[in-house]
C-alpha cells in the first residue's frame, strides 16, 4: 500500500507539472509565468485533496485527467500542423487511455470533435478523430451491461440539486478553506467558476482573430471536460449519496486544476502581453486561503 501511495504522489506531481506546462503557454512574459507557477504550487499541491493521496487505488483518478489533458494539448498542437497524422494518432490513443482509466474519460472524444468543428478542422483529419470515437462509444454501449454496477436505491432529485452538486464540485476546495460560511461559500464559489468559465469560452469562440486562440480553445475544453466530469458525477451520485457528496476531498483535484487553468486564461487577457504587478495577488490569496486548512 505504501508503494501505491508513493505512485499517487508521483502522479500528482506529473499532473500538476503538465497543467503548468500547458497553462504557461497562455502567458506572454516571465512575470506571468512566475505568478502562474506560484498559483500552481499553492493550489495544485494543497492537501484539501488528501483522500487522493492516501487512498491507494486513486491512481486511476489522476490518470484519467492526465490522459485527457494530454489528448487536448496534442490536439491543439495538431490544429496548427499540416502534417499531423502522428499527433492525431497520439490524440486518439490518449483519449482511449483516458476512457479506460475511468468512465468520465469517454467524454474526451466528444470534446475533441467539438473543438475540431469550432477550429474548422479539415474533414479528413476530422474523420480521423470521429471514427475511433464512434468505435470506442460503440464498444462501451455494447458491453455496458457486462460491467453494470449494482443497482442502488435512488431518491427523487430536483433539477437544481444537480446544479448544486456541480457548483459544490468546483467550490470543493473552499469548503475547507472558508469553513464559517459553508456550504453556501462553496456553492457560490463554484457558481462563480462556472460563470467565469462560460464567459472565457464565449470570448475565445467569438474572437477568432485573437492571438493564442488555439491554445485558449484547448484550455477551455479541458475546463469543459472537468465540467462534464462533474455533471456525470452528479447524475450518478446525487440521488444515492446526496448533494453534500460533492464536498468529498477526492473531488478537489479536478476542481483545483480548473481554478489553475482559469487563472491562466485570466493572465492571458492582459493587453500588450505584460502581466501587471497586481497579478501577484492571485498566489497570495491562494496561499492565504488554503495554507491554514491543509488538513
Amino acid at each position: 500500500m505504501g508503494f501505491l501511495i508513493l505512485v499517487n504522489l508521483l502522479l500528482l506531481v506529473i499532473l500538476m507539472a503538465f497543467v503548468f506546462f500547458i497553462a504557461r503557454r497562455l502567458v506572454a512574459d516571465r512575470r506571468g509565468e512566475w505568478v502562474l507557477l506560484a498559483v500552481t504550487i499553492a493550489l495544485g499541491f494543497s492537501l484539501t485533496q488528501n483522500q487522493n493521496l492516501y487512498w491507494s487505488f486513486q491512481s486511476q483518478f489522476f490518470l484519467v485527467y492526465l490522459f485527457a489533458l494530454g489528448s487536448f494539448y496534442l490536439f491543439a498542437r495538431a490544429l496548427g500542423c499540416r502534417e499531423s497524422r502522428f499527433l492525431l494518432c497520439m490524440v486518439c490513443l490518449l483519449a482511449v487511455f483516458s476512457a479506460l482509466s475511468m468512465g468520465n474519460g469517454l467524454a474526451v472524444f466528444p470534446g475533441l470533435l467539438v473543438v475540431g468543428i469550432l477550429a474548422r478542422l479539415e474533414w479528413r483529419r476530422f474523420l480521423g478523430v470521429l471514427v475511433p470515437g464512434v468505435c470506442l462509444w460503440s464498444i462501451y454501449l455494447a458491453t455496458d451491461g457486462a460491467f453494470a454496477a449494482p443497482t442502488l436505491e435512488r431518491n427523487p432529485v430536483a433539477l437544481y440539486e444537480y446544479f448544486l452538486y456541480v457548483a459544490g464540485f468546483f467550490g470543493n476546495p473552499f469548503y475547507r478553506a472558508v469553513p464559517l460560511i459553508q456550504p453556501l461559500g462553496a456553492y457560490l464559489s463554484g457558481t462563480f467558476f462556472i460563470m467565469l468559465a462560460a464567459w472565457y469560452f464565449l470570448r475565445v469562440v467569438f474572437s477568432p482573430s485573437s492571438a493564442l486562440r488555439t491554445e485558449r480553445l484547448g484550455v477551455c475544453f479541458v475546463i469543459g471536460f472537468l465540467l462534464v466530469s462533474a455533471a456525470l458525477a452528479a447524475w450518478s451520485r446525487v440521488a444515492v449519496l446526496g448533494v453534500e457528496q460533492s464536498f468529498s476531498s477526492r473531488y478537489a483535484t479536478p476542481a483545483l486544476m480548473g481554478w489553475i487553468l482559469l487563472c491562466a486564461l485570466h493572465l492571458s487577457q492582459w493587453k500588450g502581453g505584460r502581466t501587471p504587478v497586481s497579478a501577484w495577488l492571485l498566489p497570495v490569496l491562494a496561499v492565504t486561503w488554503f495554507f491554514p486548512y491543509q488538513w
